[in-house]
């Protein structure tokens, strides 16, 4: 008897369902880009317990008759192609009449249709991958899909669904993709029973842009609008001082549909070149248009990826058209002042601060700006900007204080770097990577045994979101409580930053909450719990540390040059850059020519 079987079907379609639904994000976007196809101009997203419990999308699109419902289900089955030729000029979503048939394998799965002049719908269910008869019943004009229990027969794949909170956070950020792509359609989102998202139908894509993002971004973009040869690139790009800690608010449309792609990265980046610091990218949303048979998409079950035939011309075609639109407005950063002088919760007037406090640290369980370092006053040395003081009638002396024989010599440069002389070289220390990594393992060490301490805003930072960040945030709300970050929902697309841990009581929460969000962004949500602990502790470590240009007096430079003998991962920053380069005394003879 041979070793090697066929596979039953139901098998087949829970290995194909693997590759299509990853979550109940990837249903929601299935269904939706269905009702699209179908010309719908209203969609309503209804989900419980984040879609695990329930998914039900309804539109008032063209619908379905009963003959189409028979074979709704069937592997492979779809009106979107017809031959093979129609394969190379897709101009709709679905069209690999997948998705259906991957959602009933992996769920209780239910369609209600009835197409516009019918006299009745139709309905009919799959369990499992079980489809069941076509029913006669009563429903208006239009489509409702349900997936019930999603993978309550893959216990392997449900047991890696992250809590409801995330997964919803997943659907609000599918839902924004595809409403922004599609202003002139209505959308509407319920999450166990409260609508959470409204948006209306409108030809203004700014406005669609204000209602999911934020209106203050939406007011700044700058409008892109251009065309060479075949290609024509619209949207919207940000100044620079809109700039992000990473590429998620780069969204890029190719034909209506979300991708991601190197070449439009690279163009969006070549446009802002010199505009950026590094480590910095712009936010765009950009809307390509190209023949259909100028792009393949049937690449990835997900279609999010795409291939171009004329790639070199796509690039050419986002990077003029964006370096245009940059040319041609005003980049001037206009200064604001704050609305609210102590949304600091207690910071000194003026917002100054010197680089370090010199107040000893506690033992208490939080972490201020100080803690893994205390500086002590040691005697002053020349060169120092304190005074001696001296007992009246005392004679003044020129004799300079004896020095400490076993002290290392060391001196600050550009109020960036520290230069120390030691044993075997010559040391060229970064302040801010080294003090970034003692402070990260003070803090890695404390929220081990305890919450750190949190300092609470004498009035909340009101900080306006999109509506998918929001709910990101949210979804971490009792992780960042573990931090000192205490946060609650204000409004659909706000959040009120109550607490921000001591060691940045004066920084601007908003500033933060930007900086934790892309933290947040790709697989993080995915990671246990004590790994998105140390990802957030990254962030105050960086936050906290002192930065390039921060002048620091001989003691404070001794004490961080103590402290980070003492650190652990001494030699790198938690980011992974280095903290320290030396030049050893062989190599400087060598280049003097003394060996």
């Amino acid at each position: 008897m041979g070793i090697i079987n066929v596979l039953p079907e139901q098998l087949v379609n829970k290995i194909a369902a693997g590759e299509v639904i990853e979550r109940p994000a990837s249903v929601v976007k299935e269904l939706v880009e269905n009702a699209l196809d179908a010309e719908a101009s209203r969609i309503a997203i209804e989900i419980e317990d984040g879609g695990k419990k329930l998914i039900r999308v309804t539109d008032d699109g063209r619908g379905m008759a009963h003959d189409d419902l028979a074979v709704a289900f069937d592997g492979h089955a779809t009106s979107k192609l017809s031959t093979d030729d129609d394969l190379f000029s897709v101009a709709t979503f679905g069209f690999r009449g997948e998705a259906l048939t991957s959602i009933g394998a992996v769920a209780h799965a239910r369609i209600v249709s009835r197409p516009p002049g019918a006299i009745e719908a139709g309905e009919i269910e799959m369990k499992g991958g079980e489809p069941g008869p076509v029913k006669a019943t009563g429903a208006p004009e239009g489509t409702t899909v349900e997936a019930a229990n999603l993978f309550f027969n893959v216990p392997a794949r449900r047991k890696f669904l992250r809590t409801d909170r995330t997964e919803y956070a997943h659907i609000v950020e599918q839902v924004s993709r595809v409403a922004l792509a599609n202003p002139d359609v209505a959308f509407r989102l319920v999450h166990n029973g409260r609508e959470t998202l409204s948006l209306p139908a409108t030809d203004d894509r700014r406005r669609r842009l204000g209602d999911l993002y934020g209106r203050e971004l939406a007011d700044a973009l700058i409008e892109v609008d251009s065309a060479e040869g075949p290609v024509a690139v619209t949207g919207f790009v940000a100044p620079p001082v809109h700039c992000r800690s990473n590429r998620k608010m780069q969204l890029t449309y190719v034909n209506g549909r979300f991708v991601r792609h190197r070449r439009l990265n690279h163009a969006i980046a070549a446009a802002y070149e010199g505009l950026l610091v590094q480590g910095r990218f712009p936010v765009a949303v950009l809307f390509v248009r190209v023949e259909p048979d100028e792009v393949d998409v049937n690449v990835h079950p997900t279609k999010i990826e795409v291939r171009f035939s004329r790639g070199d011309q796509v690039h050419r075609a986002v990077l003029g058209a964006v370096r245009q639109a940059l040319r041609s407005a005003d980049l001037t950063p206009v200064f604001q002042p704050p609305e609210r002088s102590n949304r600091g919760g207690g910071a000194e007037p003026g917002g100054g601060r010197r680089p370090f406090r010199m107040e000893q640290s506690s033992e208490r369980t939080g972490v201020d700006r100080t803690a893994g370092m205390p500086f002590e006053r040691r005697p002053e040395r020349p060169g120092d900007t304190a005074t001696v003081e001296r007992e009246p009638g005392a004679e003044p002396t020129d004799a300079p204080p004896a020095e400490e024989p076993d002290e290392p010599r060391c001196f600050q440069i550009r109020n960036s770097y520290i230069i120390e002389e030691r044993a075997d070289g010559i040391a060229i220390i970064d302040q801010h990577a080294l003090h970034e990594r003692i402070l990260f393992e003070t803090i890695r060490d404390r929220i081990g045994r305890a919450k750190l301490e949190s300092q609470r805003l004498l009035v909340p930072a009101v900080v306006e979101l999109g509506k998918a960040d929001a709910a990101r945030l949210l979804a971490e709300q009792e992780t960042l409580a573990l931090v000192g970050i205490e946060l609650d929902e204000f409004g659909d697309d706000s959040i009120a930053v109550n607490a921000v841990p001591a060691v940045l009581a004066r920084q601007d929460p908003e500033q933060m909450v930007h900086d934790l969000l892309a933290e947040l962004s790709g697989d993080l949500q995915s990671t246990p719990v004590e790994e998105r602990k140390l990802a957030m502790a990254k962030i105050i470590a960086c936050k906290a540390a002192v930065k390039a240009g921060d002048r620091l007096t001989r003691s404070e430079l001794q004490s961080l040059l103590e402290r980070g003998r003492q650190a652990s991962g001494r030699d790198t920053c938690p980011h992974g850059r280095p903290t320290c380069i030396v030049l050893p005394y062989d190599d400087l003879e060598r280049r003097f020519r003394r060996k």
